[in-house]
């Protein structure tokens, strides 16, 4: 399993918490009925999650399947 869910679990579950208050919203409408409330929600909850991810990983940690490098050096 390691090998198809790759990242930390805190991860994981910054994105299933992220899943279900995007489907409150649907559910209550509220992109609908009160759209600049839901704008302001959407960026405090994505403000919230980079930092948590941002917090949670280590410099140098690998997140991604591929490594990140510097293209510049040619």
């Amino acid at each position: 399993m390691n090998r198809l869910f790759l990242g930390k679990p805190v991860h994981w579950l910054i994105a299933a918490v992220l899943i279900g208050f995007g489907w409150l919203a649907g559910r209550v409408r509220l992109h609908v009925t009160d759209f600049n409330m839901f704008v302001i929600v959407l960026f405090v909850i994505s403000a919230i999650a980079l930092l948590l991810v941002l917090t949670t990983t280590k410099r140098n940690e690998q997140v991604t399947r591929d490594q990140i490098t510097d293209e510049d050096d040619d």
